[in-house]
C-alpha cells in the first residue's frame, strides 16, 4: 500500500553536450557471471580443487546430484574409489590411497578430515584440472596439524602415473597452521589444457594429521605473470579466450575444462571470441 506522504520528487539532468569528465579505457570490459555450469567454480575462481574445504556430503545442496557426477567421472577416468560408498567419511571428489582410516571432524571454520594411515606412502588424492597451456607453478596450501611431526610428499600426476610435478611440507603437533608450496611443472612435459590429473599427498610414516582446508591454485593468480608463466601475457585486446557457450548463458573460463554440469547440453560448444 503506498502513502503519498512519502511521495519525493526528483530530477536527473543530462549534459550530453559537455565532456570535463575521465575518459572511459577502451580496455575495461564487463562479463554477466552467476553460479551456472562452470561459469564460477572452475571458470572465474583460481581455485581447482573441488572440495578444498572437505564439506561433507550433507553440506552440498545437491548430495545425489554429486553423487551422479562422481559417479559419472569415476566411470569415464577409470577411478572407481571416486565414485563414494554411502557411509563414507571421506570427503567428495578426495579419493583414498593405500591403508588409512577417515573420518569428518571440526578445523577452524567449519570440518576438517582426519586421517590415519597405516604406513608410508599412504594419503589423498583429488582429480584437478589445471591451465597447463599458461603456468608451470601452481601454488599448494594445506592448513592442518598433526599427532606428531611428519612430511607430506604433493606430487602431480598423469592418470597414467606419470609424474609432472613434485614438493614437501611439514605438518605438526599442536595448534593449526599453514603451510604453502608451489609445484612447478618441468619444461618440456607438455599437456593439453583440459587434460585430468592427480594431486597426490603421500605422507612419510604412520601418522594421524587433520586438514581443513587443501588448496591448488595456479602461481599467477595474484600478481600476474611471473617466473613460472609460459607466456608474456599480450594485452587484451588481442587476447583470444576459450569460451564455453550453453542455451542458458556464455562461461568464460581461462581454459577448456570439460563441463560436468546439467546445464551441459547436445547444443553446447567451445567457441572463441576475440577481444575487439
Amino acid at each position: 500500500m503506498s502513502d503519498d506522504r512519502l511521495a519525493v520528487s526528483a530530477t536527473t539532468v543530462v549534459r550530453a553536450d559537455q565532456n570535463d569528465g575521465p575518459a572511459i579505457s577502451r580496455n575495461l570490459f564487463g562479463k554477466f557471471t552467476e553460479h551456472l555450469g562452470r561459469n564460477v567454480y572452475g571458470g572465474a575462481w583460481a581455485e581447482t580443487l573441488e572440495n578444498p574445504w572437505f564439506a561433507a556430503f550433507d553440506a552440498w545442496p545437491e548430495p545425489d546430484f554429486l553423487r551422479r557426477q562422481l559417479s559419472a567421472a569415476a566411470s569415464e577416468h577409470g577411478l572407481p574409489e571416486l565414485n563414494p560408498s554411502p557411509d563414507s567419511q571421506l570427503a567428495p571428489h578426495w579419493m583414498p590411497k593405500g591403508d588409512l582410516q577417515v573420518k569428518v571432524d571440526r578445523g577452524i571454520r567449519g570440518p576438517s578430515q582426519q586421517i590415519t594411515t597405516r604406513g608410508a606412502g599412504t594419503g589423498l588424492r583429488a582429480l584437478v584440472y589445471l591451465p597447463l597451456h599458461r603456468q608451470r607453478g601452481h601454488r599448494l596450501t594445506i592448513r592442518g596439524r598433526a599427532s606428531k611431526t611428519t612430511r607430506i610428499v604433493a606430487r602431480l600426476l598423469t592418470l597414467g602415473g606419470d609424474e609432472l610435478s613434485w614438493g614437501d611440507v611439514s605438518l605438526g603437533p599442536g595448534a593449526w597452521h599453514t603451510v604453502q608450496r608451489t609445484l612447478r611443472r618441468a619444461p618440456g612435459r607438455n599437456l593439453p589444457a583440459s587434460t585430468p590429473l592427480i594431486l597426490e599427498i603421500q605422507l612419510e610414516h604412520p601418522v594421524t594429521i587433520w586438514l581443513d582446508r587443501c588448496s591448488l591454485i595456479p602461481a599467477d593468480d595474484r600478481y600476474g605473470p611471473g617466473s613460472h608463466s609460459l607466456d608474456d601475457r599480450r594485452p587484451l585486446t588481442d587476447a583470444s579466450f576459450s569460451c564455453r557457450q550453453f542455451r542458458f548463458g556464455l562461461s568464460l573460463a581461462g581454459w577448456d575444462r570439460p563441463c560436468r554440469s546439467e546445464t551441459d547440453s547436445a547444443e553446447s560448444r567451445v567457441a572463441h571470441y576475440r577481444m575487439e
